[in-house]
């Protein structure tokens, strides 16, 4: 029969998996947020580039339509600033909600490893336990042999002083 950690080794595998896929959405989600933002700077710069244009024109001579239609295009980026700043907040809250799917999966992770280490040491231990009883009983044969020999020795040597003893007094009569 296979050891439970060895059974729990395949589950460990897809939450490692599980885990990585999360981390790949995060970098995913954190590069979106970081572009998001490097094209609200662009926006920025260019509409503060266009406001400065078109403030040093005013200097010169500019017609209505020229204003207007320069007005207009500054209110269409204005627009498009708002949007992206929007889109920003809705990146970032993208980055939390991968962040905390990411955090899950890790604790899972993190959890199974636990449990398998926590298995493998109960195994280490059972197997430990065996070994010490195979041991121990190894040791008591090995007493009880000595034991036995010990006897056999003694009651050779009891007889051989008996019959020593009973050949003396019998030589004596």
């Amino acid at each position: 029969m296979m050891p439970r950690s060895q059974r729990l080794k395949p589950v460990a595998e897809v939450a490692q998996r599980a885990e990585e896929a999360q981390m790949k959405r995060v970098v995913a989600a954190r590069q979106r947020l970081a572009d998001g933002q490097h094209k609200l700077t662009q926006l920025t710069e260019y509409r503060e580039e266009y406001r400065q244009g078109l403030d040093r024109q005013r200097g010169g001579v500019i017609n209505l339509t020229q204003l207007q239609t320069a007005r207009h295009f500054l209110q269409r980026l204005d627009d498009a600033i708002r949007q992206q700043q929007a889109e920003i907040v809705r990146l970032e809250q993208n980055v939390h909600v991968c962040m905390t799917g990411w955090q899950d999966a890790r604790r899972q992770q993190q959890s199974l490893d636990g449990l398998i280490d926590r298995y493998r040491d109960e195994e280490r231990l059972q197997r430990d336990r065996k070994q010490q009883a195979r041991d121990d009983d190894m040791a008591g044969q090995r007493w009880l042999r000595q034991q036995v020999q010990r006897q056999a020795r003694d009651d050779t040597t009891a007889a051989h002083d008996t019959h020593a003893t009973d050949a003396a007094a019998g030589a004596g009569t």
